[in-house]
């Protein structure tokens, strides 16, 4: 992704935390930034946050929320 490609090049040794308001899909990119931990990442954005272990700032989503979610992922089609 073109976003580690620059930060990479700005801080070529470690980042020490990340902080995410990027939305959803983006928490990959942060765990690949902190070299693969989820420690010291926390978003705003993101729900997937609570699957992966990572910080949710606002708290946690509803149940009944986080079961619809789920589903919709499960019926996704996926190449083949």
């Amino acid at each position: 992704m073109q976003v580690t490609i620059q930060i990479g090049v700005l801080e070529p040794h470690r980042v020490d935390a990340v902080y995410d308001a990027a939305g959803y899909d983006a928490l990959d990119v942060s765990i690949e930034l902190r070299g693969g931990t989820t420690d010291r990442i926390v978003t705003i954005a993101d729900p997937q946050a609570f699957e992966l272990g990572i910080a949710l700032s606002g708290g946690p989503i509803p149940p009944v929320r986080a079961e619809a979610r789920r589903l919709r992922r499960a019926s996704r089609p996926t190449a083949g």
